[in-house]
């Protein structure tokens, strides 16, 4: 097993057809990989990220685990069922290495690390995530009453402040 550092995928068409063409020929769902949009139009987001998604639920490759498939714009806000990276630069360091020899110490965590990923193949994800996409609704629902309250907080003390100077005049 080699290890594991991003490769782009290049996507000439944006059909279902061609889109499970060339992910069949890359090495998706082994390593990580990223899609730069910047090629396409913004009209072409949408049938291209739904083709792109119904060939990764036909090939039974899960976006996000063991290894992502990431998508490179910054024209599209943030996406329910694809991890999306404004830059380059935001990509994770782990995956950003040089190809080298590998010594024994590491040779020996990569096999760990197959295995590792064949696990996480078998493991019910639709079902782990729904379970972490609970607390984390719940969690951004409170930090948005958290921002809301910080707000009318901040309001409030300018009004009691501007009451108390022009009750002082």
């Amino acid at each position: 097993m080699k290890v594991p550092i991003f490769e782009e995928v290049l996507l000439e068409k944006n059909d279902f057809i061609s889109i499970m063409e060339v992910l069949m020929e890359t090495d998706i769902g082994h390593a990580p990989v990223y899609i730069d949009l910047d090629n396409y139009d913004e009209s072409e987001y949408d049938e291209l990220l739904t083709n792109l998604l119904l060939a990764l639920r036909s090939m039974q490759i899960n976006p996000f685990f063991p290894y992502p498939v990431y998508i490179v714009t910054n024209k599209l806000p943030q996406h329910n069922s694809l991890p999306i990276i404004d830059s380059y630069d935001n990509f994770p360091l782990h995956f950003i290495t040089k190809r080298k020899r590998l010594n024994n110490r590491e040779v020996a965590l990569l096999k760990k690390i197959s295995i590792l990923v064949e696990k996480t193949k078998n493991l019910a994800i639709k079902e782990k995530m729904a379970s972490i996409q609970r607390p984390l609704s719940l969690q951004r629902n409170f930090l948005q009453t958290c921002k809301e309250v910080s707000f009318y907080t901040k309001v409030l003390n300018k009004v009691v402040q501007r009451d108390s100077f022009s009750g002082t005049d």
